[in-house]
């Protein structure tokens, strides 16, 4: 059994959990993650990701903002491709424009609506990208099962039909694959060329923010965002 240094992130040590990792080599060192270049495979045509919006949709997403956002509230996910990840509690990325809104809320389920989740993001007026992890009191994500997520910019306290609405599809799969390194950009390379978007972007996000001078991770980052079209968005910052 190999001991995973203490030091590694529970996002990390959870993605190689769910996608049955066999080691073939002991652990790489840091230094050669810092090298690798990571590409993203689209797997199909899948379902199309959309925005939508309450009634007509104001020049402002609220009533209280000085102007309307150049880029508008998206999630960080591919448009023509499914949405795929390994974990049973997945990570999402957002990026929220400068907004007087007082709440992101998140709400996740399947198309029988036998699985609902629902949770209140509280805003503190910052713009950027927000990482979002399911919390562990969630039901788990199940094998080969669609879910519709989205996200909605709540202006007031609560809900309303006006509010700007983002909306996408996901999937969970499993993978099962021998790799001889579990360091971050190793696995977040192997993600993207097979198609799990949401770990191999949770991985380079991390990374990202941990270390925001190293310009293979910047370009990593860069890169596989320019890739499905969110080129204005890799610009942004990512925020903690």
């Amino acid at each position: 059994m190999i001991t995973i240094n203490k030091t590694l992130s529970l996002l990390f040590v959870s993605l190689l959990i769910a996608t049955e990792i066999v080691l073939t080599s002991p652990l790489g060192a840091e230094t050669e993650s810092q090298q690798k270049n990571v590409y993203f495979t689209p797997p199909d045509a899948g379902k199309p990701n959309n925005t939508t919006q309450g009634g007509t949709r104001p020049v402002r997403l609220c009533a209280n903002d000085t102007s309307a956002p150049e880029i508008l509230v998206t999630a960080l996910v591919p448009d023509n491709s499914s949405t795929l990840t390994t974990a049973t509690h997945p990570t999402f990325l957002v990026y929220l424009p400068p907004t007087t809104a007082e709440n992101l809320v998140f709400s996740l389920r399947d198309p029988q609506e036998t699985y609902y989740y629902q949770q209140t993001i509280q805003l503190d007026g910052q713009s950027g990208i927000i990482s979002f992890t399911l919390p562990e009191n969630a039901p788990p994500l199940e094998v080969d099962q669609d879910y519709l997520f989205s996200f909605t910019l709540a202006c007031e306290e609560t809900i309303s039909p006006d509010d700007f609405v983002w909306s996408g599809n996901i999937r969970r799969v499993t993978l099962t694959a021998k790799i001889d390194s579990i360091n971050s950009l190793e696995l977040a390379s192997f993600y993207g060329e097979n198609g799990i978007w949401l770990d191999m972007l949770a991985l380079i996000a991390q990374e990202h923010l941990t270390k925001p001078n190293d310009l293979t991770i910047s370009q990593n980052w860069q890169t596989v965002l320019e890739s499905v079209g969110l080129e204005e968005i890799s610009e942004q910052p990512l925020l903690e």
